[in-house]
């Protein structure tokens, strides 16, 4: 416990220790475990209190021919409710991290390793009337193991980060990172950061979402949420990205969420459900034998406050793509469909933005009807991967929606496909590289 006049800082840091190695056919043992629940506690009446947490999962043990020790797994907790409090601290500072320990090797026809989950949540209640807050919370899921040949690595660590804040004004971010691994697509860890705050009269809040790297021609994928919240204001923010994933690991919460979500590499029977489901199909230009190198939704919206205070939420989606080693490289394309909307008058711009290889394409609407029709299952050549600037190297491929409301709930978004679209007309342009 730390306690001071002005100011009070409390830090504490636990790893725990890893599995031991396995020689002559043994495996390697599994890495330790590390959970760390309020484990801090400063006081400083009227003054600042910083506290931080830091979990680490022990490394699993590596092994010389059997299979390789698994990376521990971290959690860190904490929850501080100050609205009880007769003399509560006027500034909190708080900033929790897990790390999951990485997954043992193997030197012969072993498996790999995984590598561990890690899971950080934090909980601040101020009150709306008084205190402010700066929260930080970050998740990084283990590194799978290595072995003797890709498909024998392990698989990278999942990784969720929470923050729930509630404060007069506020500064809130949650980042998960998935484990990498060095096997084929569906090995990589899959991340998961949710941001849920309350601001009696202002804050920025930001969530951010890395799945771990994977072998492939889709070596990886990111989310990430940025807004602003007014006076009296509930916003939420909910970003995941995966590889490989059959689905994501949650559906979005129920409610008004601004919302990124991208799956690299997608299963392509049950994204056509999805689809179905949803009133739309699969665009035929993507051929009787799709292939899809990622989906993922995309929505922007306003807290649950005032009317009248025009906030900006801003989504992005990356999607890492390596032309050079895919196995039929034709037209990049995006198709867009199940536009959604919540008090459609509230909003008041949409603006999209699709750049890569150095090129930008933009789109820009005043209105959700105009936004709706654009975005109903309508496809979009972007550029040849066969020839031309976005077959020489790996390049990003990056989607920017800007959503600018002043209606308390309003809210906009679609989903989003991209893909190899093998049956278009000879003669087809791309919007980024013709």
């Amino acid at each position: 416990m730390a306690i001071g006049h002005t100011g009070a800082n409390a830090n504490v840091s636990q790893q725990a220790g890893a599995g031991g190695s396995g020689l002559d056919g043994a495996d390697g043992g599994n890495g330790g475990s590390s959970r760390l629940t309020n484990a801090v506690n400063a006081i400083s009446p009227g003054g600042d209190v910083t506290e931080s947490q830091n979990s680490i999962g022990g490394a699993g043990g590596d092994s010389d021919t059997g299979t390789g020790g698994s990376g521990g797994v971290a959690f860190v907790t904490f929850g501080l409710d100050t609205i009880t409090d007769p003399h509560p601290a006027a500034a909190v500072t708080l900033t929790d991290a897990a790390t999951g320990g990485s997954g043992g090797n193997t030197g012969q026809a072993g498996a790999a390793g995984q590598g561990g989950n890690a899971t950080a949540t934090t909980t601040l209640n101020m009150g709306t009337t008084q205190g402010q807050a700066g929260v930080h919370v970050t998740a990084q899921g283990g590194a799978g193991g290595s072995g003797l040949v890709a498909n024998d690595a392990g698989r990278g660590g999942n990784a969720v980060a929470l923050a729930t804040v509630t404060a007069s004004t506020l500064n809130v971010s949650a980042q998960a990172n998935g484990g990498n691994s060095a096997a084929s697509s569906g090995l990589a860890g899959i991340a998961a950061a949710v941001v849920q705050a309350t601001a009696g009269s202002s804050g920025s809040i930001g969530a951010q979402a890395y799945a771990g790297n994977s072998a492939g021609p889709v070596t990886g994928d990111s989310a990430l949420i940025t807004s602003s919240l007014g006076a009296d204001d509930s916003g939420g923010l909910y970003a995941v990205a995966s590889h490989g994933a059959a689905l994501s690991p949650a559906a979005p919460p129920q409610g008004v969420y601004s919302v990124a979500d991208v799956i690299a590499r997608p299963d392509v029977t049950l994204l056509e459900t999805a689809l179905m489901l949803d009133g739309s199909t699969l665009d035929p230009a993507f051929g009787a034998n799709p292939d899809i190198l990622a989906s993922g939704l995309m929505g922007g919206a306003h807290g649950t406050g005032t009317d009248g205070t025009s906030v900006t939420s801003t989504e992005t989606v990356n999607v890492a793509i390596d032309p050079t080693i895919l196995a039929d490289p034709a037209m990049l394309a995006v198709t867009f469909y199940a536009p959604f909307s919540n008090q459609d008058a509230g909003v008041t711009d949409i603006s999209l933005r699709i750049s890569a290889a150095g090129e930008t394409y933009t789109q820009d609407f005043s209105n959700v009807a105009d936004a709706a029709a654009y975005f109903a299952n309508d496809l979009l050549p972007l550029g040849d991967l066969a020839s031309g600037p976005l077959s020489e190297a790996p390049f990003d491929l990056q989607f920017v929606l800007g959503v600018t409301a002043a209606g308390a709930s309003s809210q906009f978004g679609f989903g989003i496909v991209v893909g190899i679209a093998t049956d278009l007309p000879a003669g087809t342009l791309g919007a980024l590289h013709p």
